[in-house]
């Protein structure tokens, strides 16, 4: 076609005039002679900006499908918690590690993040019973469009015979330790080491108080909880867990509760951060200094169910033993008997058994089952490494690594 161009003359006048043509759209720089010279310029410029566009929006993806959390979102978010937040962790949605999927055709918000393909909710849909069919539909819809497959982590029994229905999987993933608060006190051979753990604390002058941010700081009081909070972390190797854990969140405390153990000196020994949920609260961060007289989170917990309990709160809740009691049948699925191996023999990178017993103690009223739910089935290891994923940035080579080093500690040297 080079006799189709008048003002063509050689390789580096054919490439300026090419770059006018795709970056300025203007066809007249190139002073065409003919009808196919013509129809040639313009498909030129209308593919080279297609392919700028299609780059743009690839560019753009996350943008669009996980849009910037603003201030008013949470206002939102916190809004529905408190109307339709039953399950236990439904408050850890306010955290800053959570995007919103808001409902369209019912109020509603699940909270999630997305791990590879894996679009990862923690805990229920937060929405009205009545609605959670239709918000479920909005969310399988969501997934669909984007490819992604869909995990539910420490789900109640709300919404069990729902996600089923809709042709989840389901699989139990562990038990909430939960007290019946009306009913709970110290008496019994149950409780015991915590009732004299208690009394250890009292006997060493040890006070529990309620510490509220929101009608007064402390700066004294939260550099100690921040100091605690440094020296936990540094026992677990560094890292700490999210997404299904929250932090203190006294730069934005909210509803959050506080209550802090003191020895006479003032000094803070220990604290444990209650988060609120349908008629009951959830201890969600439980922290002690490493040199602090037994039964200091014990007096915590303890006097904060008193607490609760004398303004009519129902409910007390240690938060879930993950992977307890999963394969209490013969009925037991893959997952869950897979799930139950791990409890009872993987323990070295994470002490399930350890945090187990550690609730059992107090003697919970009642142990309240949770799930996983996922779509499509079946659960995948591409589900199964999302799992671990979204809630150590380490990944699973950090449980790996730790599995490792105990397993070669158990060789007998010779």
């Amino acid at each position: 076609m080079r006799g189709s161009f008048r003002n063509i003359h050689d390789i580096l006048d054919a490439l300026w005039r090419s770059v006018q043509l795709l970056i300025f759209i203007d066809t007249n720089v190139i002073q065409s002679t003919s009808r196919a010279a013509r129809l040639y310029t313009v498909v030129l410029v209308f593919i080279n900006w297609t392919f700028i566009f299609a780059s743009a929006v690839l560019l753009l993806k996350p943008l669009v499908y996980t849009p910037l959390v603003t201030r008013r979102d949470r206002g939102r978010v916190r809004s529905l918690v408190k109307k339709y937040g039953q399950n236990t962790i439904a408050y850890l949605a306010l955290e800053h590690d959570k995007k919103y999927l808001f409902g369209i055709q019912v109020e509603g918000v699940c909270a999630y993040t997305v791990t590879g393909e894996v679009f990862v909710v923690c805990g229920d849909p937060i929405v009205k019973a009545e609605d959670a069919r239709i918000f479920l539909q909005e969310i399988l819809h969501f997934c669909g469009q984007n490819a992604y497959q869909l995990l539910l982590i420490n789900v109640t029994g709300q919404f069990y015979d729902l996600y089923n229905e809709q042709g989840f999987g389901t699989v139990k993933f562990g038990e909430d330790a939960a007290f019946y608060l009306p009913e709970y006190n110290l008496a019994g051979g149950k409780i015991a080491k915590v009732r004299a753990a208690i009394n250890h604390a009292t006997k060493a002058g040890i006070i529990v108080s309620e510490y509220n941010p929101a009608a007064g700081r402390d700066l004294g009081i939260e550099k100690q909880i921040d100091g605690i909070t440094s020296e936990w972390l540094k026992t677990k190797g560094g890292y700490e867990m999210h997404f299904m854990l929250g932090g203190t969140g006294l730069p934005e405390p909210l509803d959050r509760r506080y209550f802090i153990a003191r020895d006479e000196a003032g000094t803070v020994l220990g604290f444990v951060v209650f988060l609120p949920y349908t008629d009951g609260y959830l201890a969600d961060v439980t922290r002690r200094r490493s040199d602090a007289p037994q039964g200091v989170l014990e007096k915590i917990i303890y006097e904060a169910f008193m607490t609760f309990k004398e303004e009519g709160i129902k409910w007390g809740n240690l938060g879930m033993s993950p992977l307890y009691n999963v394969a209490d049948s013969e009925k037991a699925k893959l997952p869950e008997k897979l799930f139950s191996y791990i409890y009872k023999n993987l323990n070295s990178s994470y002490g399930f058994q350890q945090l187990h017993h550690a609730k059992e103690k107090y003697a919970p009223t009642h142990w309240q089952p949770r799930y996983l739910a996922y779509f499509p089935k079946p659960f995948s290891p591409k589900l199964a490494y999302a799992l671990i994923r979204c809630q150590i940035k380490e990944g699973a080579w950090q449980i790996v690594k730790g599995e490792l080093a105990a397993f070669f500690q158990r060789i007998p040297r010779k």
